[in-house]
């Protein structure tokens, strides 16, 4: 069984090869689906979630990751000594630090570097992979849909000093319980599945 979820406007956009049992709209994707009108429906807030599915998963999303710019990130989930998280505030948001890939590196050192830029922290060791996720956005001065993929990264820092990079429009930077860190708002739908995995 195969399943991804990709988040639209905070909404899911649940693409599986079987009929899941959700309570959420189902819908059976045939090769006279208008993906784009089914994008269209999420971003306009008309559906709080959809499923859509296929026996033939791969051709699902490829056609539907076919009407994106894709954009590769990734990111950390940084522990402090004492079992905290690093979190940050963005546009409002509660957030983790994470960023796009540049040329030549491994999705790691993107992690890594991602996460000294945006935080400050410096002395980080570089954990196991925890997942991966992905959302859309629009790029409005390109006219066009992103479809940000970020890989995460378990990570673990004794550094206190953090720096946030104003210019990523990070607004504050704090050390927090996984728990407390879920019971923040507003939140991203797509953070939660990263964290969820470290709850006591």
């Amino acid at each position: 069984m195969q399943s991804l979820t990709i988040f639209i406007n905070n909404s899911p956009l649940v693409l599986a090869n079987y009929r899941l049992p959700l309570s959420l709209p189902t819908v059976e994707y045939q090769r006279h689906t208008s993906l784009s009108a089914i994008i269209n429906s999420l971003e306009q807030g008309e559906h709080q979630g959809l499923i859509l599915y296929s026996k033939n998963f791969n051709f699902l999303v490829e056609n539907l990751f076919s009407l994106y710019k894709i954009q590769t990130a990734a990111g950390g989930l940084v522990f402090n000594p004492e079992g905290k998280i690093l979190a940050m505030q963005r546009r409002g948001f509660w957030d983790l630090p994470k960023g796009k890939a540049e040329k030549g590196e491994s999705i790691q050192q993107t992690a890594v570097r991602e996460v000294i830029e945006e935080t400050g922290v410096q002395n980080i060791n570089l954990q196991e992979f925890i997942c991966t996720t992905y959302h859309s956005f629009w790029q409005p001065h390109k006219n066009r849909r992103v479809l940000k993929i970020s890989h995460w990264y378990k990570m673990q820092t004794s550094d206190t000093l953090l720096i946030p990079q104003v210019e990523e429009d990070i607004e504050a930077l704090e050390w927090l319980s996984p728990n407390d860190f879920l019971a923040k708002t507003p939140i991203y739908e797509n953070i939660k599945a990263v964290v969820q995995p470290f709850l006591v």
